[in-house]
């Protein structure tokens, strides 16, 4: 067992934690292969399946990828980032990169009808929602769209929120 330390955590040692945790999350270039393995998703939930990745990122690493892991699933790609510059059908290179859907909003409000997706993904989602209110408004929305015996996939689960609020810490700050 881990022992306690002899004096309690300094301002400046909550800091340093929060800060180490905010800059070790991918924005972006996350590959199929680390959802695959870091979601532990079984192939049968995305094989001819209807997936929906919250919080995709540009680069649509899942949706272009997934066939090079030998599995065919219509991916809908949903990101807030989409409202901003170019999406990647203004951007795609190739006419099959094109084709990719993409969708812009936030994962608290789904512009989705209920039972729409066979699998949900949610990859470093959490982290981007700060509060554990938003968190349970945005699993949620997950639940409500996917289909009856759908599978959802969310991970890692972070809530910095309760830690930013230690006294003496001032958010905007970190």
């Amino acid at each position: 067992m881990k022992e306690r330390p002899d004096r309690p955590y300094s301002r400046e040692d909550l800091i340093k934690a929060i800060n180490s945790l905010d800059n070790s999350i991918p924005s972006e270039g996350r590959s199929a292969g680390e959802y695959l393995h870091q979601l532990n998703i079984r192939t049968e939930n995305l094989e001819g399946k209807r997936v929906l990745d919250l919080g995709s990122g540009s680069n649509l690493n899942l949706a272009r990828q997934l066939p090079e892991e030998g599995i065919q699933a219509e991916v809908i790609s949903f990101s807030p980032g989409f409202y901003h510059g170019k999406t990647w059908n203004e951007r795609a290179e190739r006419a099959d990169e094109a084709r990719t859907l993409t969708v812009a909003g936030m994962a608290e409000e789904l512009p989705f009808a209920d039972g729409s997706f066979d699998t949900v993904l949610a990859f470093y989602v959490t982290i981007y929602l700060q509060d554990s209110k938003r968190i349970e408004i945005a699993i949620s929305e997950m639940i409500r769209v996917l289909k009856p015996g759908g599978a959802a996939y969310i991970g890692p689960i972070f809530v910095l929120d309760p830690v930013r609020k230690v006294r003496g810490i001032d958010t905007n700050t970190i």
